[in-house]
C-alpha cells in the first residue's frame, strides 16, 4: 500500500496517500482554549477553520518543532469533507510502499488508549506503525470540534 512516511516524536509512521487529501507546509495555528494540549489550534484554509492536532504530542512528545520537514497532512473525519482536520508530522519528505503485517503480533495492545495505531507494517527493512485516521479525534476532542458530531456518529451506528 502506497503511504506517507513521516515521523512522530522519533517514531516511523505512515497513513495511506488514499486517506491524505493535502501536504502543507508548517503553519502556527490560532489557540482553542479548553481543548486536550495536543490540539495545537485552527488554522484557516481554503476559508474555513480547520482544527490542527500535534501528532507528536499525541504520542506522548513535546510537540512537533517548526522545521522545513514538518507538515500539516489534511484528512478528512470519518471521510467527510465537510469535517476536514490538520495533522501536524515530522520529517514528511517520502512516499513508500508499506507491507502491513498479519498476526495478532502485529496489532497494537492499547487499542482503547490508542485508537490511532492501526497494525505495524514494513517499507523494506523499516518497520513503520500505520495509523487510523479516525481514530485520531478521541470523543471530548470531537464534540468541541464539532459539535453533534457524537450524537450523529451514535446514531448512524444503531442499527
Amino acid at each position: 500500500m502506497l503511504c506517507l512516511r513521516f515521523e512522530l516524536d522519533g517514531q516511523a509512521c505512515a497513513l495511506p496517500v488514499a486517506a491524505i487529501r493535502e501536504v502543507l507546509p508548517w503553519r502556527e495555528p490560532r489557540p482553542l482554549p479548553g481543548l486536550p494540549p495536543f490540539v495545537r489550534g485552527v488554522f484557516r484554509h481554503r476559508g474555513r477553520p480547520i482544527p490542527l492536532l500535534d501528532g507528536c504530542m499525541l504520542v506522548g512528545g513535546e510537540g512537533c518543532p517548526p522545521r522545513i520537514s514538518s507538515r500539516v497532512l489534511v484528512l478528512d473525519l470519518d471521510d467527510d469533507p465537510q469535517r476536514p482536520f490538520g495533522l501536524l508530522v515530522e520529517r514528511a519528505t517520502d512516499t513508500v510502499e508499506v507491507d502491513p503485517e498479519e498476526g495478532p503480533a502485529a496489532r497494537p495492545l492499547a487499542l482503547d488508549a490508542t485508537p490511532w495505531l492501526a497494525e505495524l507494517g514494513h517499507a523494506g527493512p523499516e518497520a513503520i506503525q500505520l495509523l487510523r485516521p479516525h481514530g485520531l479525534l478521541p470523543g471530548k476532542a470531537l464534540e468541541l470540534l464539532y459539535p453533534g458530531y457524537c450524537t450523529e456518529a451514535a446514531v448512524m451506528e444503531t442499527p
